[in-house]
């Protein structure tokens, strides 16, 4: 029986990727969605000939899955009920406002025993799971780097205010920085420096005593734009162009491993690829990724709703400002990876006017 799928949000995101990929899916079953705005809703559920439900309710009592795509402030309060319902959650990156909506979000999902997902699209590309299968291992990696450069913040751009607010590293960094933790093992410790609402860089310590860093902005020309990682080691080196690799092929195929992975298809704990032929070319649903059997992970899942608090929290911590004099934040390894730094209070972001339908 195919897994019935329903969407919460019906703004840009939901419009554009989430219910294209969820309508094409032939292996699941795109149940209807719901939006804060009724209208909203309607005329996405419309386009795609699905139900458009008066309520979060009503959407939860027609579908085994939900997928988010609300701005992160919503979704913690609605991601808990979904999981309290006992049903599976595909998640938005940042998954919440704050570290105290993220841990929220994570006791939710763990006391419920169902399968959370966040939606990192570069991992589901073609060329990034080859790079991390492949590429990677061959260097013997010892080190890296990655670049996100991006237009979103820069004059004239209609990025929704929250986003602005919340800076690049919130908003983007999510993507880089869980890029560079599957390839390098895990991320243990952070230092700052820069500006968040301009250039802003990371120095990472990975489990195994390797090193990153990690450059983002969102005021660069369009242009200028690009997203990229190389991994260097004994054995060479091994790089991989994100922007180019991540479209809406990667949405497809997040769907189709979801929705296998809901059904217990997926072996999650060595993550065995397995693969369907299309007309056009071989889809892997699952991932080799060795960083898979790593993860403390809740519900059976990869780079779960834990995971995500666990990029949260990281991200934050570099995001607040340091002492003068200090050189940045400095995250130790440790396994209470959730827990708030002394002295950090992160902002929170509420969902009001514009935020939901500029998603």
């Amino acid at each position: 029986m195919a897994v019935r799928i329903g969407l919460a949000g019906a703004g840009r995101r939901a419009a554009t990727a989430h219910a294209p990929s969820l309508a094409a899916c032939g292996e699941a079953r795109f149940a209807g969605v719901w939006a804060p705005r009724p209208e909203a809703a309607r005329r996405l559920a419309e386009t795609h000939g699905v139900p458009a439900c008066r309520s979060f309710g009503e959407l939860l009592s027609q579908c085994d899955a939900v997928a988010f795509a609300v701005p992160p402030a919503a979704q913690p309060a609605l991601a808990s009920a979904a999981a309290r319902r006992g049903k599976a959650v595909l998640l938005e990156s940042p998954v919440a406002g704050d570290l105290a909506g993220a841990q929220e979000l994570v006791l939710a999902v763990t006391q419920a025993h169902v399968t959370s997902q966040v939606a990192l699209m570069w991992r589901y590309a073609f060329a990034v799971r080859d790079f991390l299968s492949a590429g990677v291992p061959r260097t013997h990696p010892q080190g890296g780097s990655g670049r996100l450069v991006s237009a979103a913040f820069a004059a004239g751009s209609d990025v929704p205010a929250w986003r602005i607010e919340m800076g690049v590293l919130r908003s983007f960094g999510p993507y880089l920085i869980d890029l560079l933790d599957a390839a390098l093992g895990r991320v243990g410790g952070v230092r700052a420096h820069g500006d968040p609402q301009g250039w802003l860089g990371l120095m990472l310590e990975h489990s195994e005593g390797r090193f990153s860093e990690a450059s983002l902005t969102a005021t660069a020309t369009p242009d200028s734009q690009r997203a990229d990682v190389e991994i260097f080691g004994s054995g060479g080196a091994a790089a991989v162009d994100c922007q180019a690799a991540a479209g809406q092929e990667a949405f497809g195929t997040m769907y189709r491993f979801h929705e296998i992975h809901w059904r217990g298809l997926a072996d999650h704990h060595t993550m065995v690829p397995r693969v369907v032929t299309t007309p056009r070319r071989p889809i892997t649903y699952t991932t080799s990724w060795d960083a898979a059997a790593r993860l403390p992970l809740s519900g059976g899942s990869y780079r779960d709703s834990k995971q995500g608090s666990y990029v949260c929290s990281t991200e934050m911590l570099a995001h607040s400002t340091p002492a003068p004099g200090t050189g940045g934040w400095h995250f130790p390894s440790s396994e209470k990876v959730c827990a708030r730094p002394a002295g950090l209070e992160p902002a929170t972001y509420c969902l009001e006017g514009s935020g939901e339908e500029a998603l």
